[in-house]
């Protein structure tokens, strides 16, 4: 509990038929407090990006012309999802033990 959720989306193009990607993401953003980052490569489909991604979506989106470019946004990617609080639910025990060592 109060560890930072994150899924990356990474795709060259479209979703295939059959397949809700915006659906999906918004249970996921919604249910298991997840950070949905979308990456676009080369031939996206910005709309989707953009339906997927958790808000604010400028922080959330990136478009990178090749795949060689992932590297660049790892950082990126950590300093969104980490440098958040930690939520702590109220309504669920904590471990709050301080395991000190030998």
């Amino acid at each position: 509990p109060g560890v930072p959720r994150v899924l990356v989306v990474l795709t060259d193009g479209m979703a295939n038929e059959g397949f809700a990607p915006k659906e999906e993401a918004a249970l996921l953003k919604s249910e298991d407090n997840v950070k949905v980052f979308a990456i676009g490569v080369s031939n996206y489909n910005l709309q989707e990006l953009r339906d997927m991604a958790s808000r604010p979506v400028a922080d959330h989106i990136m478009l990178l012309q090749s795949f060689d470019e992932i590297v660049d946004i790892v950082n990126r990617m950590g300093a969104v999802s980490c440098d958040e609080s930690a939520v702590v639910d109220p309504d669920k025990e904590t471990d709050t033990e301080v395991d000190l060592g030998s």
